[in-house]
């Protein structure tokens, strides 16, 4: 059985929007950080399962003419399932979260009607689905591992409604949205040793990414002063991207069965929109074996 923990953090950012004479309509970037704490059990010699809980805190600061944000925060969890035969690996993971934050809507100054602010509190739920499969390729100068990874998420957010902006508050509908994201990539590792001999292991990963375009529907609001309504549309395309990750493991112990080790990776994502500017991500951790 293994147990571990791990730190993540990064950065974010939107794909498209639109630009006009009072500024840009649906620009956003985002930061965030959290954690996860797992353990995996071996079910028999292929198959492994795991079951982690996960918090996490995100900043979204909408950089459209006006501005305003999002922090929401929260809590999830889920399962996933592995697989492993020889040098085929393959790993499947359902999760959950559920997360809730203050909302912010700057209003402009229009005609006789002063700059000011549109709040509330904006609550969403975010299922996750994940597959991931492996094949190492081993050779005397290089373990070479390439990986096909899927990831889908659905949203669902909760009608919500804005207090401050006096005649200019918003009622927001439920809306549900859907994105698929996939990777096919290339990790690069030493050859495999023995550990006693090699307590450092880096690695470095190479991807092609694909954000498909799911063709989610539009945003439903009414003003809550004169009931009028509105669609707000979601800009999304299908991109391309170039994912470069690398990483370092590291063995701190060993007696036996058991062992500890500490892990730290990086990674940068570079997409083919010129609106979006490259995002990272940084995660580091912890795990033992007993």
């Amino acid at each position: 059985m293994d147990a571990w923990i791990k730190t993540l953090s990064g950065h974010h950012s939107s794909f498209d929007y639109e630009s006009g004479s009072h500024g840009t309509f649906g620009n956003w970037e985002s930061n965030y950080s959290g954690y996860v704490i797992g353990v995996n059990a071996n079910l028999n010699k292929n198959w492994s399962v795991s079951g982690f809980m996960n918090r996490a805190d995100i900043d979204v600061s909408f950089l459209d003419a006006g501005g305003g944000y999002w922090r929401p925060s929260g809590y999830g969890g889920g399962i996933s399932l592995g697989y492993q035969k020889g040098n085929f690996a393959a790993k499947g993971l359902l999760g959950k979260s559920t997360i809730d934050g203050l909302h912010s809507r700057g209003l402009l100054a229009v005609g006789d009607s002063e700059a000011g602010l549109a709040y509330g509190d904006k609550k969403a739920e975010i299922y996750t689905g994940s597959l991931k499969t492996s094949y190492k390729i081993k050779s005397k100068l290089a373990t070479f591992e390439p990986e096909i990874l899927l990831n889908a998420n659905k949203n669902h957010d909760y009608q919500w409604n804005e207090i401050g902006g006096g005649d200019f508050n918003l009622r927001y509908e439920n809306y549900d949205d859907f994105f698929l994201r996939s990777r096919l990539s290339i990790k690069i590792s030493p050859p495999l040793t023995t550990e006693e001999t090699n307590r450092f292991t880096p690695h470095l990963l190479i991807g092609w990414l694909a954000d498909w375009n799911t063709s989610n529907s539009d945003v439903e609001v009414q003003n809550i002063y004169n009931s009028n309504r509105a669609s707000l549309p979601i800009n999304q395309k299908h991109c391309n991207g170039l994912s470069v990750e690398t990483g370092l493991n590291y063995l701190v112990n060993k007696q036996g069965d058991s062992r500890t080790s500490i892990n730290v990776k990086g990674g940068i994502e570079t997409w083919d929109s010129p609106e979006k500017p490259t995002n990272w991500n940084i995660s580091g951790g912890i795990s033992i074996k007993f």
